[in-house]
């Protein structure tokens, strides 16, 4: 039997049409508004919270006395107190460094003069970020 020729032949594939690439939109997780809030921070020098949350003097120490010793060294750890000693030891400097907190605070809203600068760089990033 003879054999039989092969007739199927590659055709050539058709060209791929190539689309237009559109701009990908995607959640990255990322809050821009967040990183603008952080830098202008970072400009002013607002590096952290007051650990103490509060200006009532009775009340914190009402607040220290119902810690257990171990709340109150993670406390003084937030509050960047050395939680070294005993727990009387460790809420008398709880209390000496919240002080010391509550008066420089009342004081510090007396002064006038600028924090920064009015004609350095910092200056004109900060007003930069602020009118974005």
């Amino acid at each position: 039997m003879p054999r039989k020729k092969n007739t199927n032949t590659k055709k050539p594939a058709a060209k791929r049409k190539t689309k237009t690439e559109k701009e990908m939109q995607y959640a990255d997780g990322k809050n821009h508004d967040l990183q603008k809030a952080k830098d202008i921070e970072d400009l002013i020098s607002v590096n952290r919270k007051d650990p103490f949350r509060t200006l009532d003097g009775s009340d914190f120490e009402e607040s220290l006395s119902s810690m257990s010793f171990s709340d109150m060294q993670e406390f003084a750890v937030s509050a960047g107190i050395f939680p070294s000693g005993t727990k009387t030891t460790l809420k008398n400097k709880i209390l000496k460094e919240y002080r010391a907190k509550a008066t420089g605070a009342k004081r510090s809203g007396q002064v006038t003069k600028p924090s920064i600068d009015p004609k350095s760089q910092q200056a004109k990033d900060l007003l930069r970020l602020l009118n974005e």
